[in-house]
């Protein structure tokens, strides 16, 4: 699912109230990443890893960057029948986790 790339742009710095920008190549989900829109920058791909947080914990993922970004759902259930986990850049993921090492992934072109 593509989103619209014309309003995205990250070049200033400047963030909208409860967004994060993240730098970095790797990242993992941290319960103060709930009701965050994460903008990650890396110019290569990018690794988020899922872990078990609070249920009801909800996060968008922003693949800002050229390399695009993909989940590590290691030892995570997903729910639905293999629901992507990789975006490109300017799209995202939205995810929730919705039990106990069980995560909606909603997006993803791949």
């Amino acid at each position: 699912m593509a989103y619209p790339t014309s309003n995205l742009d990250y070049s200033n710095g400047v963030n909208s109230p409860g967004s994060a920008t993240v730098a970095g190549a790797t990242a993992t989900l941290i319960d103060d990443d709930n009701g965050v829109v994460n903008i990650y920058t890396e110019a290569s791909e990018v690794t988020v890893t899922l872990t078990d947080l609070s249920v009801g914990h909800e996060t968008v993922l922003v693949a800002a960057g050229a390399g695009g970004l993909t989940l590590n759902t290691t030892g995570m259930t997903l729910i639905g029948s293999s629901p992507s986990t990789t975006v490109a850049q300017n799209e995202a993921l939205f995810v929730k986790q919705t039990a106990a090492s069980t995560w909606l992934v909603l997006g993803g072109t791949s």
